[in-house]
């Protein structure tokens, strides 16, 4: 059957096996050209040509020429390295890494029209392989243009894995399986729930029936009352039957509890088995991430990965991913120095980058992600706090370097003197704890100036069920994650002291801060009951903080329940969960709990002394009418007041003669240029505090660095230009 004959149907079937094959093709592409960047002569060489040569075999096959077309060069270029014809630079490698991106756009049906221009500059390489003799006519043509050797049948068969029974499922029906399985859980909590009953109603019974002896026996030995006695002989025969029939009714439900656990447990794994995945489906196309950041950054890193194996939720790993990024984003960004400094330091030119995975007890995993870069300075945080508004300067100054480190995790706070689109705007580690503690987890950092730093991340291995604590506040039940309390206390009243607008008690002789659980959720104060109050200290991160409750019930296990898709995040929850009784109940999110609790004390200190009502004052100096209408109306509809100036020399008097919050201004500009407008700004000792954020279309490593010398305080690239990059930037600066 020839291509043409295919039902559109059928084609499309085979397009979308297509496309699964074709993404496994491309991992091994991307990994085993990092792999060549090291060793030209690495056995990964092989793997990489027949990926390439399945690809374009496959391609054909499923009638897509632009993919086949752009295979056949790179194919070409490969054959070459094999044949040692051809050595490539770092630039030739890097058009090898463009290459696979672009497949990687094509097989997903985005076409950006580069490829045509990639294949003409991989022929350009494979002219470089020819021989030197100038070939005849007559010859064959340039590798380019032939079609490669197919490989040879003694070569390895590859990845052993592939010859695994396997079978392909779609994952929504494997998310059904799992629900299925979790919603069993309702039914296990239900028996127990009816069990507690049944065990209450036998309790009962015992005192009844004492009762009736006693009466018996009191009517024995009266006369004038044996009329009576059958009547209670009677009663006393069927509560005696009532009795046997609860008790074995108990001894049947205990064995149904007991075969409803074995069964729902063996299926909740068998389920999570299907969906658990090794970390490392996640963690490859990393390396990658690091050479082209590297690249455009001019520094050198490598990253190692161990413990990649570890299976986990697939639901924990889509949402592991972001946080991960930008980590990694962060530490090559923040983190490793450029090769000259490292050598000043005595340190080898290349960073090292390490991601460590390891399995803890109860369920959990922990994920270490480690650099031996420049560290986190805890003095620049404490400042950057102050100048964000995070925290005064009194409060900044009582913080040791452990607690300050935490401040890499509150919005706005950043040691980058520089904000890129790459990272600096005080925003990404924020993400990355909020990330974290949604799938139920935790981050911290340890760092040393000089030496490096590692960032710890623990995180449960399935969302599917947890262990809660339940407690009633307001007169309503919530659940907490035990995974986020870290101690259950009875604090006596009167051992509760205030410091400012703050209630403190002692832990373990430390002042540690005390909130009430009803006061940040919303709920009414109840009545205060007894001498003792009980509290929980939960953490967060680095974040420690008590919540007085009116009642702390028991400790139970819960399945989590999304809130659905119009409650896709709503403050302080997590989710919910249903009892056995039927009760839906909310799980409560501890790092949304000690946050709103910390920026209500804050927002007491700050007052109202913010000018709330008066619009920042922003000038936007660009001499592209387009570029300007677009930000212009970007920057008014945030909210600002935007002055416009034409070039430089516009922009520079305007800034002396008014008053401004903000510059916005593009670098290429005639008269001046937004790194001289910059200079002068800073050179004028009442300008220079004056935020400048230059947005423009020169994106190389050397321009970065020429915008930070010259003192601008962000850098915003043109190229996929987003609005998000700009607004963040302008927030955290002024």
């Amino acid at each position: 059957m020839s291509g043409s004959d295919l039902s559109p149907e059928f084609l499309e079937e085979l397009r979308g096996d297509f496309a699964v094959e074709a993404a496994e093709h491309l991992q091994t592409v991307v990994s085993g050209l990092l792999d060549l960047e090291k060793d030209p002569e690495s056995p990964a060489r092989e793997a990489v040509y027949r990926a390439v040569h399945s690809m374009k075999g496959a391609a054909h096959a499923v009638q897509l020429p632009r993919v086949a077309s752009l295979c056949q060069p790179l194919e070409s270029v490969l054959s070459g390295m094999r044949k040692g014809l051809l050595h490539l630079n770092p630039s030739g490698f890097d058009l090898l890494h463009r290459t696979a991106d672009a497949l990687g756009e094509l097989v997903a049906g985005r076409d950006d029209g580069t490829s045509p221009g990639l294949a003409r500059e991989l022929e350009g390489l494979c002219l470089g392989a020819s021989p030197p003799r100038a070939p005849s006519q007559e010859e064959t043509p340039p590798p380019a243009l032939q079609e490669p050797e197919a490989p040879s049948p003694e070569a390895p068969s590859g990845d052993l894995r592939a010859n695994r029974d396997t079978v392909r499922i779609e994952t929504q029906k494997l998310d059904s399986l799992l629900l299925q399985a979790e919603e069993l859980l309702s039914l296990k909590l239900s028996l127990a729930q009816r069990l507690g009953e049944v065990e209450e109603a036998l309790s009962r019974c015992l005192p009844w029936r004492k009762g009736w002896e006693k009466t018996l026996h009191a009517l024995k030995s009266s006369s004038g009352q044996e009329a009576l006695r059958p009547l209670l002989e009677t009663h006393r025969a069927r509560m005696e039957d009532l009795q046997d029939r609860l008790r074995r009714l108990r001894k049947e439900m205990r064995r149904d509890l007991l075969a409803a656990d074995r069964s729902l447990s063996s299926l909740m794994e068998s389920a999570k088995g299907v969906l658990m995945l090794p970390l490392g489906t996640i963690l490859q196309g990393y390396p990658k991430v690091v050479r082209d950041l590297c690249r455009l950054l001019g520094k050198e890193a490598a990253l190692t990965v161990s413990g990649e194996d570890t299976p986990m939720d697939k639901r924990i790993l889509e949402g592991l991913k972001d946080p991960l990024l930008h980590l990694l984003r962060n530490r090559v960004d923040h983190g490793l120095e450029p090769p000259e400094e490292r050598r000043r330091q005595g340190k080898p030119p290349a960073g090292n980058l390490s991601l460590r995975v390891h399995r803890q007890e109860g369920n959990r995993v922990e994920i270490d992600l480690s650099d031996d870069g420049r560290g986190i300075d805890p003095r620049a945080l404490r400042q950057s706090a102050v100048k964000a508004g995070v925290l005064s300067s009194q409060d900044a100054e009582a913080l040791d370097d452990a607690a300050a480190l935490g401040l890499l995790f509150r919005s706005g706070v950043s040691t980058s003197p520089l904000v890129t689109d790459i990272s600096g705007r005080g925003l990404g580690m924020a993400i990355v704890e909020e990330g974290v503690q949604k799938l139920g987890g935790s981050v911290t950092v340890r760092s040393v100036p000089g030496a490096g730093t590692t960032f710890l991340l623990s995180l449960p291995l399935t969302l599917a069920t947890f262990r809660g604590l339940l407690v009633r506040e307001g007169g309503r039940s919530f659940l907490v994650p035990t995974g986020s309390i870290l101690r259950v206390l009875r604090i006596p009243r009167d051992q509760i002291s205030s410091v400012g607008s703050r209630e403190t008690f002692r832990m373990d002789g430390i002042p540690l801060g005390l909130a009430r659980l009803g006061g940040v959720l919303g709920l009414p104060p109840g009545p205060e009951t007894g001498p003792h109050l009980p509290v929980l200290v939960l953490t967060s991160g680095s974040s420690r903080l008590g919540f007085a409750v009116d009642q702390i019930l028991e400790e139970q296990e819960a399945l989590l329940k999304p809130l659905g898709p119009q409650l896709v995040r709503v403050r302080h929850l997590a989710g919910a969960t249903v009892l056995g009784s039927g009760e839906v109940v909310p799980v409560l999110h501890a790092g949304d709990l000690i946050r709103s609790a910390l920026e209500g004390e804050a927002s007491v200190r700050a007052g109202s002394s913010r000018e709330e009502d008066r619009r920042p004052s922003v000038l936007l100096v660009e001499d592209s009418i387009t570029s300007r209408t677009l930000l212009r109306n970007i920057l008014s509809a945030a909210g600002h007041e935007v002055t416009t100036a034409v070039d430089g020399e516009e922009g520079w008097n305007l800034v002396r003669e008014g008053s401004f919050d903000l510059v916005v201004s593009d670098v290429e500009m005639p008269r001046m240029s937004g790194f001289d407008l910059t200079a002068r700004i800073r050179s004028d000792p009442r300008l220079q505090e004056l935020p400048v954020v230059l947005v423009t279309s020169l994106e190389s490593r050397e321009d970065r660095e020429r915008g930070a010398e010259v003192g601008a305080d962000a850098y915003i690239v043109k190229r996929g230009f987003d609005q998000g990059n700009l607004l963040d930037a302008v927030r955290r600066l002024l």
